[in-house]
């Protein structure tokens, strides 16, 4: 599959995903990110499944206790190298090298993806890759009328998602407070 941009803050990321099934539900939540942009990639994620592409991921030589409560492993968590292996769900495997700018997803199949796999893709390589430049990724929400927001952070579920629909539903065509009294 032709590799897809996204512009990540200034930053250039290049997807290479091989096959279809990982495509469309890696790259959907990512799509009001996409540029044509065509110098060199500041990150390149390469992602497969071995259900779909019959690549097989070789077993690891370490046992379970190799890794960390998130996943990641004991010896590959650095300012270059960093790797987890998620057991819960479908088994998926990250890994960044952050001074190559590469990092790989690895998942077993792409039908057992969790609607956090699918709502946040990449999260762990880029949250690795960010953290190295000084960013942090945050799950938010932000509101605002093109001159100021406001920037609505929160645990999963505490109503970020509800109060920026709230928000919108209190806006008319003009960008412009509804008063609930009739008038503008």
């Amino acid at each position: 599959m032709r590799p897809r941009r996204l512009r990540v803050g200034t930053q250039i990321v290049e997807l290479r995903i091989a096959g279809p099934a990982l495509c469309e539900p890696l790259t959907r939540a990512l799509a009001h990110l996409a540029t044509e942009d065509d110098g060199p990639p500041d990150l390149t994620i390469c992602a497969w499944d071995s259900a779909s592409s019959g690549v097989a991921l070789p077993e690891p030589p370490w046992d379970v206790a190799a890794y960390t409560e998130r996943g990641e492993m004991w010896g590959f968590r650095g300012p270059r190298f960093t790797a987890a292996y998620e057991l819960a769900g479908v088994p998926r495997l990250s890994l960044l090298d952050a001074g190559r700018g590469q990092a790989v997803l690895w998942a077993a199949s792409a039908e057992g993806l969790t609607r956090y796999d699918v709502a946040s893709p990449f999260l762990r390589p880029l949250h690795w890759w960010l953290r190295a430049r000084g960013l942090q990724v945050t799950h938010a929400a932000v509101v605002g009328d093109g001159r100021c927001g406001a920037l609505l952070g929160g645990r999963g579920g505490s109503g970020k998602s509800t109060t920026t629909l709230a928000c919108l539903a209190g806006w008319d065509e003009e960008m412009q407070w509804l008063d609930p009294e009739g008038g503008s």
